[in-house]
């Protein structure tokens, strides 16, 4: 690949009086730049300005269908991973003991519940009622000290 030597380019007022149209194309390829257009691809997108295509052709996508094709595989593939995992864990005799040992112990096996509410609202886990919320505010507990409320040692700029 041959490399372009960076040059300046000059109109002289006798080509600017001769009426010509010039448009000049700059290439932005700079991460910052790839960033940018990305975040404000994915705004106009949520924001329902633009649609999935658009925004992705601006983001500077080639194929918006290959990658909407690329993207679903990937949700495909997330959500199935927990249930080859449970499958795989199930398949081995030690573990689905383990499993179904726990879920006897938390009330939630075939046998039936332990007859043990979740807590409802306005109660912590261990179901014991919350507080109103009284006492003290978050914040500073001490009177403020220092330069800028004029008392304390002068240090530092004035």
């Amino acid at each position: 690949m041959a490399r372009k030597k960076r040059s300046w380019a000059t109109i002289r007022p006798a080509e600017a009086r001769k009426g010509r149209q010039i448009a000049v194309s700059l290439a932005i390829d700079s991460t910052q730049d790839m960033i940018a257009k990305g975040t404000h691809a994915q705004f106009m997108q949520s924001a329902k300005l633009w649609d999935a295509e658009k925004a992705m052709r601006f983001s500077g996508v080639e194929n918006p269908e290959d990658m909407k094709d690329r993207i679903d595989a990937d949700d495909a593939r997330r959500m199935m991973s927990p249930l080859i995992a449970q499958g795989l864990i199930m398949a081995d005799p030690d573990m689905r003991a383990l499993v179904e040992a726990q879920a006897e112990e938390e009330g939630g096996g075939e046998g039936g519940s332990t007859g043990v509410e979740p807590p409802g609202p306005g109660r912590n886990r261990q179901g014991v009622p919350a507080g109103r919320g009284g006492g003290k505010r978050g914040g500073a507990t001490q009177k403020p000290r220092g330069n800028r409320q004029g008392t304390g040692k002068a240090r530092g700029r004035t």
